[in-house]
């Protein structure tokens, strides 16, 4: 049996291109909520009842790679703003928490570990930047003089 949840209150948002269409779903597994996404092309049927496919035609492919690419961006999104939300509801329950235990540490700075992080990624970037400094500066594609 899988522990996985696939049952559906409906897509987390459809990205459309006009019969192409990027369907974003919500997943939940024993690791936590994912996104998966469905592309399809919608058409009629000869009864008049709108169907969707997973072929696409040659001139279909590029428009269906740009949706796919706007849905990898709407995807990365929803995934933000859920991470985002999970971390202001854990947040609460710690600060509900330590406040029912009575722990009031002043000494305690929160924002201390996002600090710390942040000035890492900085030395990081800028070590980068230092490394790739002839390549950043333009000159990375032009060849030396020769003399011919």
């Amino acid at each position: 049996m899988s522990t996985e949840d696939n049952t559906h209150d409906g897509p987390a948002d459809t990205l459309r291109d006009g019969a192409l269409k990027a369907t974003i779903w919500e997943n939940h597994g024993e690791n936590g909520s994912y996104f998966t996404t469905t592309l399809a092309r919608t058409y009629e049927d000869k009864n008049g009842k709108l169907r969707d496919t997973h072929s696409f035609g040659g001139t279909d492919l590029l428009r269906v790679a740009e949706l796919a690419r706007s849905a990898y961006g709407r995807s990365n999104e929803l995934r933000r703003e859920l991470n985002q939300s999970q971390d202001r509801n854990t947040s609460s329950r710690d600060d509900n928490d330590r406040h029912q235990r009575g722990d009031n540490d002043d000494a305690y700075d929160e924002g201390e570990p996002r600090r710390a992080r942040q000035d890492n990624f900085r030395s990081r970037r800028q070590r980068g930047s230092r490394q790739n400094g002839r390549a950043r500066s333009g000159n990375a594609d032009r060849l030396p003089d020769r003399d011919l």
